[in-house]
């Protein structure tokens, strides 16, 4: 079934078709924001037009703002790459990769119970922020099973104090969901996590 809106445009009535059930949501998002029909329908337009005259898909802004909430609301913030490079370097140097290790586990733990207490299901959302975390890896791969989960990341600009703190991050995660840690490798440009639960054969 497909259902009819009418747009004015200028003097000339314009018309277009979409289906019923999208018209029928959307007219209810358009009630719920106390806009009619037309106003929010012209929104959309409007947008889509500012948006895609940039060569930005529509789509993917929304993907990647839903990314962003996602990051925030796991209790990060943004930081400008220049300045959180110097602090992981300073802080790397200062105090010592034994205690950047345990503080960075510390942080995967408390990461793991919000995003459990949340209801999101946490590996997916591990997954999602390892992605945002290492931008533009030419290769990134992340393999969960029930048994077992393995992280590799390979970035010619991952340097080892970032290596770090990313691949520590993910180990205190995965120890706080049941697995133990496998093995860990870290070093400029690379990082791999691998961790299995208890009971499960080592694969290396």
């Amino acid at each position: 079934m497909r259902g009819c809106c009418e747009v004015l445009g200028g003097e000339v009535r314009k018309t277009f078709a979409a289906r019923a059930d999208l018209l029928e949501k959307l007219s209810e998002l358009a009630e719920r924001r106390g806009l009619t029909l037309y106003a929010l329908v012209n929104q959309l337009f409007q947008l889509e037009i500012e948006v895609g005259g940039r060569g930005v898909d529509l789509r993917r802004v929304v993907e990647e703002w839903g990314e962003w909430v996602r990051v925030r609301n796991s209790g990060f913030m943004p930081v400008p790459a220049i300045l959180w490079g110097d602090l992981v370097k300073e802080v790397y140097e200062r105090s010592g990769e034994e205690w950047l290790v345990a503080r960075c586990r510390e942080v995967g733990g408390w990461l793991v119970k919000k995003l459990v207490s949340s209801g999101a299901n946490p590996l997916q959302e591990l997954e999602h922020l390892v992605r945002l975390l290492a931008p533009n890896s030419p290769e990134l791969t992340f393999e969960a099973r029930s048994e077992n989960v393995r992280v590799l990341v390979m970035n010619p600009k991952l340097t080892k104090p970032h290596a770090v703190v990313l691949a520590s991050i993910i180990e205190g995660a995965l120890i706080n969901l049941g697995y133990e840690k496998l093995a860990k490798e870290v070093g400029e440009g690379f990082l791999r996590v691998e961790g299995w639960r208890a009971g499960h054969a080592q694969n290396t």
